[in-house]
């Protein structure tokens, strides 16, 4: 069997299981998501009753696309990011300075998170 998955403390379904049949020694599997996050993640098995499962996760280290998850509401005029995935990260606010295009962080806006700020 092969699905993608989300590692948390355990690999969350994402998608359908796909069955690889054992005639078929090299088979490709199209496997489909929504968003490239780096919990995303390749799962095996055999298809034997508990099984042990190996997870492939090649975008662990890619987090670029977690900034796709903040959203500004003008109405309150709040900037908010919740993570899709479990990572540990620092956030503030910083102010970018014309003069050598540097992001200063604005005192009191630091704060360490793991899922939303």
């Amino acid at each position: 069997y092969v699905r993608l998955c989300h590692q948390r403390f355990v690999c969350e379904d994402v998608g359908p299981v796909t069955l690889i049949q054992g005639k078929d020694l090299i088979k490709s599997a199209s496997l489909q998501y929504t968003q490239l996050l780096p919990c995303l993640c390749i799962e095996v098995w055999p298809a034997i009753l508990d099984a042990q499962r190996m997870q492939l996760c090649p975008f662990k280290n890619d987090t670029k696309f977690l900034w796709d998850n903040i959203v500004y509401q003008a109405a309150t005029q709040t900037l908010t990011w919740e993570a899709a995935c479990p990572v540990h990260v620092t956030v503030s606010l910083c102010q970018l300075m014309k003069i050598n295009d540097q992001c200063v962080d604005l005192e009191g806006t630091v704060n360490i998170a793991t899922e939303k700020v």
